[in-house]
């Protein structure tokens, strides 16, 4: 086999130092986060991530359909997005819509964890399991003797929450009333807070206001991944726990003097002597 000429050398190192140099830059680009768009040239981009735990809820951003969850698929990943705000809408049969302006900056990923609330309460009367029908259909929880002991007792201790301070702790989350209002707090003061204290990757704050409106709130505590606050007027509000506008809230009961309590993971509210079960 004859060897190649010398100008034939020179003409593939040349071919090949050329694609070398064309291609290396095109690749540290890309490795560094730009992307190619066109009338914008090379620019800097980001990411979502939602994590959706529901199945059969439909994804969209900025208007175009993402996908629709179902028992494998819970999470979306949204890369080369331009730095900016970028509207996420979440809605399912049955809940309230979820929309979030997200914030997207360069070479990070914004994440952001779907909380999605019923259009309606489920309401059911507390009652023993063994005690008789009395004719009405439906609207009944029933529970064991000890249960219902528990759910008395927990109504019947007092509880000073009306008079401010942390009011219930979940995990590094304290939720504080002060004043009538309630807000979050993330109690780690040498670790960074989650995302949902973040109006931005590299914005974030460690204490959320949940309620600081005109009406007074008298009692608060975490459940079903957001917060509960009971106002002066007998409102119970369910809210979710996000610094981003606006987080989904709801009104899950009202009447004035009511009082609300957890028990085994369960929202209970004393109406007039009258027990429920509020649920999703």
């Amino acid at each position: 086999m004859e060897p190649l000429s010398r100008s034939k050398r020179t003409a593939y190192l040349s071919i090949f130092a050329f694609l070398f140099c064309a291609i290396v830059p095109v690749v540290l680009l890309y490795a560094g986060g730009y992307r190619f768009h066109l009338g914008e040239g090379f620019v800097q981009t980001g990411g979502l991530y939602l994590e959706v735990p529901y199945a059969g809820a439909r994804v969209t951003v900025n208007g175009s359909f993402v996908g629709e969850t179902n028992f494998l698929t819970r999470s979306y990943y949204i890369g080369d997005l331009t730095a900016g705000s970028h509207s996420v809408h979440v809605s399912k049969d049955g809940f309230l819509p979820w929309h979030r302006a997200l914030e997207v900056e360069p070479r990070l990923v914004t994440s952001a964890h779907v909380l999605l609330v019923p259009d309606d309460a489920l309401i059911e009367e507390v009652v023993l399991e063994g005690e008789e029908e009395d004719g009405e259909a439906g609207g009944r929880y029933r529970v064991s003797d000890e249960l219902y002991a528990s759910i008395v007792d927990a109504f019947e201790r007092t509880q000073p929450i009306s008079a401010g301070g942390t009011v219930d702790v979940e995990g590094n989350l304290a939720l504080v009333l002060s004043d009538g209002d309630v807000t979050a707090h993330w109690l780690l003061a040498d670790a960074p807070p989650p995302s949902y204290f973040c109006r931005s990757p590299s914005h974030c704050t460690r204490r959320i206001a949940l309620e600081s409106g005109p009406e007074t709130s008298v009692n608060a505590a975490f459940w079903m991944g957001g917060a509960l606050y009971l106002r002066e007027d007998g409102g119970l509000m369910f809210t979710e726990i996000d610094a981003r506008p606006t987080p989904v809230s709801a009104l899950l009961y009202r009447a004035r003097g009511a009082e609300f309590r957890i028990v085994a993971g369960e929202l209970f509210v004393k109406d007039n002597g009258r027990i429920v079960r509020v649920g999703f």
